[in-house]
């Protein structure tokens, strides 16, 4: 495989190393394995684990890369930097000057891309078109914005950049090097469909209210048959640790860019790009119709989330279109899970919410039901971890922790599980993968 490292995507890579390591340990060449290690990017303990199979990356420094960073050039003069940053951004030259697409989480990251593009000293940048005001698109700002920059985004912009100064983004996303901007007033606000010539080549900006923020903007490129959706096609319908998203903005994106028919979707994050084609919007787009309508049949019934997601509810007609199948199940949980919380209310119907309890109080309730030991939690986590319900080990593990600080079993246990967790989310899921690494305190170097 490293022989031919270049047709292999990175996942496989960082395992690949890390077999290697396991090797050269078992044969006594210390410093070999050493050196495999680090080009794995795990730590020292990684040679006693499961292979770990991720593009993923979470450094304090550098936070959250979804893989390693690379260009893809889908047509001539485009340029997408892919995860050089949490957000991917573009830049397209014109012979006019350099059109930017987004600008990721901090100014020097987007400095390093122009540098390995060649780009610091060109033309340049004209215009930069803000998919949305989200702190991975918006942060780098002041790395293209010069004093000839006319910034664009959509009419909703203003409103959707307030709301999001009222939440607090988690630190290891970002990382401790990221300087993002918070105030990014653009020059021009888009209210619909309208052309924009640079030089030689036209844009076409498309605004939306799309499935993740209401003031969504699409940029077309007609001579090239690209499409820049910026967030519009998320999984997670809105960030998952904020309340945003809309089900219905998604499907009626989906539908205007089946009826626009792009040659290529350019997303702004490296894996929805290779996940969400638009080879499988034609599947995609009726299935999750289909769910839309059987999520809310089940939500008129009092039925609970948690029931609702056990049904796990899978289109007949995806049979007919397998491009579609994986965007459809990564989608599918948190597009139930967002209908779910935005039509219901703060009592569920199984009674959750009707008497909030703190962690402490639930763990004391189940330590008396522990005989107030901790071997008690330990035998029911473990026997949960072995029946492979990782998340709700996890739950007794918690309580059980509060009330029972000082046991070694339980801290070890509650790593182990955590671990597992985090391998579970390795391979397309993020955000839940940087939520267990938190609790795991892992760090995951990029792969060499």
């Amino acid at each position: 495989m490293l022989a031919a490292r270049d047709q292999f995507p990175v996942l496989l890579l960082r395992a690949a190393y890390q077999a290697l390591a396991r090797a050269y340990l078992v044969l006594g060449r210390q410093q070999q394995a050493a050196e495999a290690l680090r080009r794995s990017g795990l730590g020292p303990a990684a040679t006693d684990r499961p292979p770990t199979f991720t593009s993923f990356s979470v450094t304090p420094r550098d936070g959250m890369r979804l893989t390693a960073p690379s260009v893809l050039s889908p047509a001539p003069d485009v340029h997408v930097a892919q995860s050089y940053d949490f957000g991917d951004f573009t830049f397209i030259q014109t012979s006019a000057g350099v059109v930017a697409i987004d600008a990721g989480t901090s100014p020097d990251r987007v400095l390093a891309a122009m540098a390995d593009l060649g780009l610091q000293d060109r033309a340049p940048v004209r215009h930069l078109i803000l998919t949305h005001a989200h702190f991975d698109h918006i942060g780098g700002t002041a790395a293209l914005r010069g004093p000839d920059t006319q910034v664009i985004a959509s009419a909703g912009f203003p409103a959707e950049a307030e709301r999001q100064r009222h939440w607090s983004v988690p630190r290891s996303l970002t990382g401790t090097s990221a300087s993002p901007a918070s105030d990014v007033p653009p020059d021009r606000l888009i209210s619909e469909r309208t052309s924009l010539v640079v030089g030689d080549t036209e844009f076409v900006l498309i605004p939306v209210r799309g499935g993740e923020t209401p003031d969504a903007l699409m940029v077309y490129v007609p001579a090239s048959g690209l499409l820049f959706t910026g967030d519009v096609l998320m999984p997670y319908l809105g960030v998952p640790f904020t309340a945003e998203g809309s089900p219905e903005g998604l499907l009626e994106t989906l539908r205007y860019i089946r009826e626009l028919a792009p040659r290529q979707l350019i997303a702004g994050h490296t894996t929805l790009t290779e996940n969400f084609t638009i080879e499988t919007l034609t599947g995609l787009e009726p299935a999750l119709t289909e769910l839309h309508e059987f999520a809310l049949a089940r939500i008129e019934e009092n039925t609970p989330l948690p029931n609702i997601l056990d049904l796990g509810y899978l289109p007949g007609l995806l049979r007919d279109h397998p491009a579609a199948v994986v965007p459809y199940l990564v989608s599918r949980d948190d597009f139930i899970a967002r209908l779910y919380h935005q039509r219901t209310g703060y009592w569920q119907p199984d009674g959750q919410g009707l008497d909030p309890r703190s962690q402490e109080e639930r763990a004391a309730a189940l330590d008396l039901l522990a005989g107030e030991k901790a071997d008690a939690f330990v035998t029911a986590a473990a026997t949960l971890a072995g029946q492979g319900d990782l998340a709700l080990a996890l739950e007794i593990l918690t309580p059980g922790l509060l009330r029972h600080p000082d046991s070694s079993e339980l801290a070890e246990l509650r790593q182990a599980v955590v671990t597992r967790l985090m391998e579970q989310r390795q391979s397309l899921d993020p955000f839940g993968f940087l939520f267990y690494a938190e609790l795991a305190g892992a760090e995951l170097s990029p792969v060499r």
